[in-house]
């Protein structure tokens, strides 16, 4: 698959042209918003279609990683999906680029640049068809939010919280915009009545996120936490729980992070440093799990993005201290994925032989973690089916750009629950993963020595595959 093109300069830039018609807040084939008062170009977005408090939705779609600049294929399928609600996962635009080319050191663009990119995503025709018709709802991941891999230490993280917020049309003097200045955009939606009610939480993983702890802290601990860097700030945690403990009781509850939750790709990508995610936060992930249980959450669904590719990941019940299996559905990414910028994968003719339809089997038979993997351009859908025989079910599947599903999961509800007499404080100090049947032990993906051996080895393989 060939990298994005770059769309034309009547959308992508700061000079947009044609009638100035303004559809669900976003400015269609128009020119961008005047300047304000200080000569910036004013960001005003849209939260879409906003559904009345209680009314219900029943389809979540969902994305991240889309270069504002790109040509964008998704959306005509995410429109024709007809969703209730889209969620933007981070990385909604890109602000920052690389410093020097073939590194990983990145330079932010500057405030203005910021702005026109959401201007130019707010231009963008597909884009509004999906306004016309979902609530939009979302936060950043670091891309947006100003330079890759930033955390708390970024000094222009109040601009990213209040202009992202600004492009997710959240209302002047909200609660999210003060605490947005103070601590970060997280948010929490109810959607549906009691016994049909579905719980949107969004996490913000930048605000307070403290430095990415070291790889030699992670792979390998064999279940020891050596770090306890955090991803969320206390004030994030404290409303985490009020929010899960005293709000609205909900059925389904959809937890949205901009990085995923459960799967360590870092385990088999070499041990490259710079990917991201909650298990580069040990601690906090395990804080995270017995929040879930000390509130009694159950019906927990996990969302991602970040990684370029999609997956499916589960966790086994026997695994955690909540006492039923956890998801992570992970989509990235909209307009650029992992066959686009891993030059092997994307260009040997062995990827077409191998997969066909974008997607790869890593692992190996008796190594826990072994998944198939979607390469292409995708985004997300989780659908809940009420009235479905047998009780409500959670449907879980990653889209291509026709929308058709390459990755998928369906689950009762009833499953994503505990068992009868299920005592909690047995399991607490559970980290989670999977059950491996030939030790009858849990393990974590990140200490996976298979992985550590197999990996390499398989990148080299697939390396050696394309060059010939």
């Amino acid at each position: 698959a060939a990298a994005g093109v770059a769309r034309p300069a009547s959308i992508a830039g700061s000079a947009g042209a044609g009638n100035a018609s303004r559809t669900g807040g976003s400015y269609v084939g128009a020119p961008l918003p005047a300047p304000d008062a200080e000569g910036m170009p004013e960001v005003v977005g849209s939260r879409g279609a906003v559904r009345a408090p209680g009314a219900p939705a029943a389809r979540f779609a969902f994305g991240s990683c889309s270069k504002h600049d790109h040509e964008q294929p998704m959306w005509g399928a995410v429109a024709a999906s007809q969703p209730d609600v889209w969620i933007w996962l981070g990385d909604n635009v890109y602000v920052d680029e690389k410093a020097l080319p073939g590194t990983q050191s990145f330079r932010w663009k500057g405030e203005r640049a910021m702005r026109e990119a959401y201007n130019a995503q707010l231009a963008e025709p597909g884009y509004a068809r999906v306004l016309r018709r979902a609530e939009v709802i979302g936060t950043y991941d670091d891309h947006d939010y100003g330079l890759n891999n930033a955390g708390k230490e970024w000094e222009h993280k109040r601009l990213a919280a209040r202009l992202t917020l600004d492009f997710l049309g959240e209302p002047r003097g909200s609660d999210r915009r003060a605490r947005g200045a103070r601590s970060g955009i997280y948010e929490s939606y109810v959607y549906g009545e009691p016994g049909r009610r579905t719980r949107v939480v969004l996490l913000d993983t930048r605000f307070e996120r403290d430095p990415l702890p070291p790889l030699s802290d992670v792979l390998g601990a064999n279940g020891r936490i050596r770090t306890h860097a955090d991803m969320l700030g206390e004030e994030q945690w404290r409303w985490l729980e009020r929010t899960l403990a005293e709000g609205p009781r909900a059925e389904l509850t959809i937890l949205a992070s901009s990085v995923p939750i459960l799967p360590a790709l870092s385990t088999f990508a070499l041990g490259w440093a710079e990917i991201e995610g909650f298990h580069r936060f040990p601690a906090s992930r395990q804080r995270l799990l017995r929040l879930l249980s000390s509130t009694n959450t159950t019906g927990v669904v996990m969302l991602g993005g970040d990684y370029h590719l999609a997956l499916i990941d589960e966790w086994d019940a026997r695994c955690t201290p909540l006492g039923y299996p956890l998801i992570d559905l992970v989509s990235s990414g909209l307009t650029h994925a992992a066959d686009d910028t891993v030059p092997f994968w994307g260009a040997a003719p062995s990827y077409d032989l191998a997969a066909p339809n974008g997607v790869v089997h890593f692992g190996l038979a008796g190594v826990p973690f072994e998944r198939d993997v979607f390469l292409e351009k995708n985004w997300g859908m989780v659908e809940v089916d009420w009235d479905a025989p047998g009780g409500a079910r959670v449907h879980l599947s990653v889209r291509d750009v026709r929308g058709a599903a390459v990755l998928q999961r369906s689950v009762r509800l009833a499953e994503l629950a505990p068992p009868a007499g299920f005592d909690a404080r047995a399991s607490w100090d559970l980290m989670g993963g999977r059950y491996d049947s030939t030790t009858g032990r849990c393990v974590l993906e990140e200490d996976t020595s298979g992985w550590r051996t197999v990996g390499p080895a398989v990148y080299v393989a697939v390396a050696v595959l394309a060059a010939v």
